[in-house]
């Protein structure tokens, strides 16, 4: 509930603080006190937009501070909005002149829009001619649920909504992969069959280019080589023939001097040295193909391998790769097709339990509403409106995701289901029924705004309820009945509401009066609490004017007195 509101520097109010209680708080006060200028900087507060206008003349900017003090259930529901809030939170707005507004929580700096998500939760505004929730048309289902208890129903249905969503998505991905499959299956195959063709082998071309390299120069290695190696092992003057020769003669000279002996080791090494290299020469000349048309055959094939890596833009490597890919693809696509069954088959299932949610949540529907059509229209005739009649008006839901039933039958469901819900009233006998939104009167408005909150306060989490002006277009005994009404609503929620009617300010358990004063040549508002005589003064104001005659007064202490009986 809202515990306390500092208003500084908005409109003529320069400086006040107000502290509520539970139950029915009301503001009273002459036209043109201040009384809405109060409803206004609360509104402010909970994310209302707003001009530079509303700061005090004079002011560089305005400043709006709300205490809440909150019960558990709204706990989680502003803890929705990214703020853990506890058991107090406190609002402060700040407008300057400049058009920049900043919004704190809890000494916490928040954007405008998560400011205004959390005043919903908090306070539920009724003025005389604002579009309340209530005539918001996209309401009207939410609280015909909320009458009718279909919590579960509901929590159902967006369960099943959120996994139709999530399969028709994960369809279309899949589909869509087939699709772009398919139509370049042709494609992909010739691909396939071209790049296997070729047979390719990892670094075959930069292979096949040392080969045609060495082949080119074939009878020149040829040449040369066996010329090394004629020289180095198998010629008479050969190098391991001269070494062997060089050995024998220190053999014979070796056990006369120990200096040799290194000598004789090294040309035994040599020895063996140019024997292994003489065989590696006489491999690699063997190894060498002299044949003309071999060597042209490698050239074309790495011809034909760069023809194919300029085709597809890619290197070697990457063209081996991009085959794996083509044949998982191609290989995937029964793989996918099956896939596509089975989450066809879910999405089957599901839509099936979805629509038969929509049809059992309309049933609900549609039986809550008879109860709630004879409790509004009751209500409403003991507020006055006698003529009344009130109907809960379903239809289909327009653009809505399109589900067929088992018996073939095509149903949209949207957010809330199958039905599109609007509230629709006659205030008048012989009047034809219309819209709720449509109704012009603002007595008749605020009355329908109070039935129905009084039989949704239950259901309504809202814990502040401000009714400005409800008491437009009442009078006599009708004002009791009100008075009682929002006595009764009262009791469940904090009620703060502005007044002219002395029957409903009596019944109020703390009494604010609201008073426009001049002030070193400045027009200011002032509020104040009332007590005792205060209150039974300004009752006697209220019944009998500036100039009350003395039965206002006994009039006016007879009020207070059935209510403190009540």
């Amino acid at each position: 509930m809202l515990r306390q509101l500092k208003i500084r520097n908005y409109a003529i109010i320069d400086d006040v603080e107000i502290d509520f209680t539970e139950g029915l708080n009301v503001f009273t006060g002459e036209t043109g006190a201040g009384k809405s200028i109060i409803v206004g900087a609360l509104s402010l507060a909970l994310g209302e937009r707003a001009t530079e206008d509303v700061i005090r003349r004079g002011e560089d900017s305005c400043v709006v501070e709300a205490t809440f003090n909150l019960k558990h259930p709204l706990h989680k529901k502003i803890g929705s909005t990214g703020l853990s809030p506890g058991g107090v939170l406190r609002i402060k707005r700040e407008l300057r002149r400049t058009g920049r507004s900043r919004c704190w929580v809890n000494e916490q700096q928040v954007p405008l829009t998560q400011l205004r998500a959390i005043g919903n939760f908090l306070v539920d505004f009724h003025g005389q001619h604002e579009h309340q929730r209530l005539l918001e048309v996209s309401s009207h289902v939410d609280f015909l649920d909320a009458f009718g208890d279909v919590s579960r129903l509901r929590k159902m249905l967006a369960d099943f909504r959120h996994e139709v969503a999530d399969l028709r998505k994960r369809i279309e991905q899949r589909e869509a992969k087939l699709r772009e499959i398919t139509q370049h299956e042709h494609i992909v195959i010739h691909d396939i069959e071209e790049i296997e063709k070729m047979d390719l082998k990892p670094d075959e071309d930069v292979n096949l280019e040392e080969q045609i390299r060495l082949l080119e120069h074939g009878e020149k290695i040829v040449e040369r080589g066996t010329s090394a190696l004629y020289d180095l092992y198998e010629g008479d003057a050969s190098a391991t023939s001269k070494i062997a020769s060089a050995m024998a003669s220190l053999g014979e000279i070796i056990d006369y001097t120990g200096e040799l002996e290194d000598v004789q080791a090294n040309l035994d090494q040599a020895h063996v040295i140019v024997k292994e290299a003489a065989q590696t020469l006489r491999a690699a000349i063997a190894s060498i193909d002299l044949d003309a048309s071999h060597l042209e055959a490698m050239r074309e094939r790495l011809m034909a391998i760069e023809r194919l890596k300029r085709k597809y833009g890619k290197n070697l490597a990457q063209l081996l790769d991009y085959l794996a890919t083509l044949k998982a693809d191609l290989g995937g696509k029964a793989d996918l097709e099956e896939e596509l069954r089975e989450l066809k088959n879910r999405l089957h299932e599901s839509e099936q339990r979805l629509g038969e949610l929509c049809l059992e949540l309309r049933e609900k529907r549609k039986s809550a509403a008879k109860r709630f059509q004879r409790l509004v229209e009751s209500e409403l005739k003991m507020l006055g409106i006698e003529g009344v009649r009130f109907r809960v008006v379903f239809d289909e839901v327009e653009n809505g995701d399109t589900i067929t039933l088992r018996d073939g039958r095509m149903i949209g469901v949207g957010e809330h289901g199958a039905d599109y819900v609007e509230f629709f009233i006659r205030t008048n006998v012989g009047e034809q029924l219309l819209p709720l939104r449509r109704i012009a009167s603002g007595g008749e408005i605020s009355r329908v705004m109070l039935a129905l909150k009084k039989l949704l306060a239950g259901a309504d989490e809202v814990e502040t309820l401000i009714f400005d002006e409800i008491d437009a277009g009442i009078g006599g005994s009708l004002a009791e009945v009100v008075s009682e009404k929002l006595g009764e609503l009262a009791g469940r929620s904090q009620v703060i509401c502005v007044t002219h009617l002395a029957q409903i300010a009596a019944a109020a358990r703390t009494h604010f009066a609201v008073e426009k004063k001049v002030e070193k040549g400045r027009t200011l508002t002032r509020v104040r609490q009332l007590n005792g005589k205060e209150r039974v003064s300004e009752l006697t104001r209220m019944i009998g004017g500036r100039r009350p005659p003395r039965s206002a007064r006994a009039h006016a202490e007879s009020i207070l007195r059935r209510m403190e009986v009540k």
